[in-house]
């Protein structure tokens, strides 16, 4: 990973560490503060979002299914975030899997990309409704959504729904390496 592409004020460490036999570096966030106080800066963009959200929730309460106004920016969601990963479908294709769905012929197989992605929004949706019932964000709660992310996909035989036991990094060129093992469950 790039030392140069993190300021002194990112809000983390990085720590060396060995990747694919290669001496390199992971990033290790800062705990969480117990306390946070909302800059007065961020004062008139808290204002912008919370009057969007007031016409968005006003929208939604006269919609019958308020579903049909939510499902499109998942799907985009997980279309955007499954690319960051290196799985690529298109909007049309994803829709096709869910209308019917088929088993990938192999891990090439444009429909395999579909199920990643379908799959990411089944653990989005789970997430949401685990939090809706009233439930903290937890271990728990990840793992589930792990264990529905990897189900039938590449990844699948790696423990789905554990945390992981080794190290690894996003992108080709090792673009970033998150924290190494045992930083992973503080």
């Amino acid at each position: 990973m790039d030392k140069a592409a993190f300021l002194k004020t990112a809000p983390g460490r990085l720590v060396e560490m060995i990747v694919d036999g290669t001496k390199d570096r992971a990033f290790v966030p800062d705990p969480l503060p117990q306390q946070w106080t909302v800059p007065t800066e961020l004062w008139p963009l808290l204002a912008d979002a919370r009057e969007a959200l007031a016409r968005l929730d006003g929208i939604g309460k006269t919609m019958q299914n308020y579903e049909l106004l939510l499902r499109p920016l998942q799907r985009r969601e997980a279309l955007r975030s499954s690319s960051l990963e290196g799985t690529y479908t298109t909007a049309r294709q994803l829709l096709m899997f869910e209308i019917d769905p088929k088993q990938p012929t192999s891990v090439q197989d444009p429909v395999s990309a579909s199920q990643e992605v379908a799959n990411y929004s089944s653990a989005l949706e789970l997430g949401v409704h685990f939090l809706e019932g009233g439930h903290a964000i937890s271990s728990h709660l990840v793992r589930q959504m792990h264990q529905v992310l990897l189900d039938g996909v590449r990844g699948s035989r790696k423990e789905p729904g554990r945390f992981r036991r080794g190290q690894v990094h996003i992108g080709s060129d090792k673009r970033f390496v998150p924290p190494p093992v045992y930083e992973i469950e503080p």
